[in-house]
């Protein structure tokens, strides 16, 4: 009886915790006043163990003036995405768990960027890298709904729409 009460409890908590995500299902419009970055990391049941933090940060001007700002903080984890909103000007991807890598990208008003975030290991006793590429626009939506749907991730912190 007990295990039958856990069993269902677990499921239920299990279900919850889907649904507060939700499902992709369409691609923001574009906008006028900024450019939006969607980046996505695709399940990979081989690293699916490793999750990780993502800082953004703003360039306050050109990115050798090394005058930014923190704007958002997320953990992304398999098979989610996360969409920002972003005004024209230089950013920076930072992953504070492998501080040997960071991407720095240039977006302008009306632009639509999408990134996919892989990690992977060169070998079985090697930490993990991560590499982040550039997608089209079809290839960024085949991967969005590949598996039926990657989902959204809510728990991002910081501004919101410029």
């Amino acid at each position: 009886m007990q295990k039958n009460v856990l069993i269902c409890v677990l499921l239920l908590y299990s279900i919850s915790c889907l649904s507060t995500n939700k499902k992709f299902q369409k691609l923001e419009k574009e906008n006028e006043n900024i450019g939006i970055l969607y980046l996505m990391r695709r399940y990979s049941p081989l690293l699916a163990l490793f999750d990780f933090d993502i800082e953004i940060y703003q360039y306050k001007g050109h990115f050798k003036n090394h005058n930014k700002i923190k704007i958002y903080e997320l953990e992304l984890k398999p098979g989610e995405f996360a969409i920002f909103y972003l005004q024209e000007g230089f950013y920076e991807i930072i992953f504070p768990y492998f501080s040997h890598y960071n991407h720095i990208f240039y977006i302008t008003k009306k632009q639509v960027l999408f990134k996919n975030i892989e990690i992977y290991s060169k070998s079985f006793f090697s930490l993990p890298d991560i590499i982040i590429t550039d997608l089209t626009k079809e290839k960024a939506v085949e991967y969005l709904l590949e598996s039926g749907g990657m989902f959204q991730n809510q728990s991002i912190n910081g501004t919101t729409k410029n």
